[in-house]
């Protein structure tokens, strides 16, 4: 009688029982001549059982423990058991799938549109656009470079009729004739015209005509207000460019004259020279060059710094004036020493030049100043 094959653990049995199929499940295992050994790792599909592979093992509580165990051999039943809880696992990791996926493509749809109302941002933005156009219009009506095109238009119609209609009457038709046309503005225009003659009745008719048209003129205009107020920013910025530039070059003007020629002042006069004492000097006139430019623009620091400069400057006048006094002082204080010295021979009244001849006390102030 040939050996009995030896028994495999319940967890190898397990194992090659859940890919069969159903009816070899249901023909169960024989049982075994002997009991299998105990294995020490538990499968994880007894570890971890499902809720209603958990309630027939509550109907059993001992049963996954005791094949474990080795106490007994497993049945047919257990094979059903653990493949339902299998199945179950399997179905309900299905149903996650395809949840994930689903929330998956959802998340990807949401990602391609906005994040808010779009119907109601359409709608403040339609809002935003009319208010801007309201306000534009408005704007580009009290624009200075539009406002005086017309008004000028408007005062050439009313010129024509200024020497035929009284001078009482006439500003008050100027204001008639720029009315919307109506009842209202032809009885008025009657009782301001009732007692002219008719050659007078007809000049204002034709002025009046020429206003409307010059009105309609402006209303067509309004309507690109954007444009208006667009061509009105490039002439302000235009002009401020030209005016910039003029004022650059009338401050380069007048600093050459204050630099050189008869007009020339003694603070800005440049020195020959690479001594230090010559650097400093001109560097001096270059800082005062360059402040007096940031006057001349008005692109002070603060207001305190404009007003220290403006009484600065208005006080240079006076400064001078007392420096030209002093310096006349001082030179009467030389000559006196001058004489002084002819009488006393070891009195010294000053520095020599170059060429060793004495200087007067205003030519060393002069040397000081230039």
């Amino acid at each position: 009688m040939p050996d009995e094959p030896t028994k495999k653990p319940f967890s190898q049995q397990l194992t090659a029982a859940l890919p069969s199929s159903e009816a070899a499940a249901k023909s169960g295992a024989s049982a075994p001549s002997e009991p299998p050994k105990p294995v020490a790792t538990a499968p994880a599909t007894l570890a971890t059982p499902s809720s209603k592979a958990a309630t027939t093992a509550t109907s059993q509580p001992e049963a996954d423990d005791d094949i474990m165990a080795g106490k007994r051999a497993p049945k047919g039943e257990d094979f059903k058991r653990v493949k339902h809880a299998a199945a179950e696992a399997n179905k309900r990791a299905d149903e996650l799938k395809a949840k994930h996926e689903a929330a998956e493509k959802r998340l990807a749809e949401l990602d391609k549109v906005p994040k808010h109302n779009a119907e109601l941002i359409k709608k403040i933005e339609a809002e935003r656009d009319e208010l801007k156009a309201k306000w534009q219009t408005v704007e580009a009506q009290y624009d200075p470079g539009f406002h005086a095109k017309y008004d000028n238009q408007i005062g050439e119609a009313v010129g024509k009729i200024k020497d035929a209609v009284p001078a009482d009457r006439l500003n008050d038709l100027a204001q008639v004739m720029q009315m919307p046309d109506g009842d209202r503005k032809r009885k008025i225009l009657a009782e301001l015209t009732e007692d002219m003659d008719p050659p007078t009745v007809t000049d204002i008719m034709i002025a009046n005509r020429e206003i409307r048209d010059i009105l309609a003129a402006r209303k067509k205009e309004l309507e690109n207000s954007g444009a208006i107020l667009k061509s009105s920013a490039e002439q302000r910025q235009k002009q401020q460019e030209e005016r910039k530039s003029a004022y650059a070059k009338s401050f380069d003007d007048v600093l050459a004259k204050a630099q050189d020629g008869d007009a020339a002042s003694p603070l800005y006069q440049r020195r020959e020279g690479d001594d230090d004492e010559t650097k400093a000097w001109n560097a001096g006139i270059s800082e005062r060059s360059a402040v007096a430019r940031k006057a001349h623009f008005d692109e002070f620091d603060s207001a305190e710094d404009k007003a220290e400069f403006a009484l600065n400057a208005a006080a240079y006048p006076a400064a001078l004036q007392t420096i030209k006094e002093l310096q006349t002082q001082l030179a009467a204080v030389e000559e006196t020493v001058a004489k002084m010295q002819g009488t006393s021979p070891g009195l010294s009244a000053g520095a020599k030049g170059s060429a060793g001849q004495k200087l007067t006390f205003t030519q060393r102030m002069q040397q000081v100043v230039q």
